[in-house]
């Protein structure tokens, strides 16, 4: 993980109103933001899906009749499988010392993308093949 990257840190230092932990299965705000910035796909919004807004609060999407997307200021939060589909089928994840692990299925060491939540594994995985 990366340093100032915790639990739904807000994506603008010192924001207020952040949220204290990231819903499951999601990665960060901050992470969200680096995504979007390199080129990630930001989905249509659908049922169930969780977004942030600038202060990193995330908005789990329940009504799609809401104003508020229309608005381009909400980030997409990925899960592990929206990336490992954007990576594509040679990448896989797994778990070595209880941390996630994504990677090239035909990988070297420092191709290894570690962190404790599975989003944010696979997220480092995506940036650094973007960055290749």
């Amino acid at each position: 993980s990366r340093a100032g990257d915790g639990p739904c840190s807000p994506i603008q230092p010192g924001a207020a109103g952040a949220a204290s932990t990231c819903p499951a299965g999601n990665g960060t705000p901050a992470t969200a933001l680096r995504l979007k910035e390199l080129g990630f796909k930001q989905p249509e919004a659908a049922f169930g899906q969780v977004w942030y807004d600038a202060e990193g609060n995330p908005f789990l999407i329940g009504n799609l009749d809401s104003p508020m997307w229309l608005a381009d200021a909400y980030v997409y939060a990925a899960t592990a499988p929206d990336i490992l589909r954007e990576l594509g089928q040679d990448y896989h994840i797994g778990m070595l010392n209880h941390a996630f692990v994504c990677s090239p299925h035909q990988f070297r060491a420092r191709d290894l993308a570690f962190n404790e939540n599975p989003a944010e594994a696979c997220a480092e995985a995506w940036e650094a093949k973007q960055k290749s």
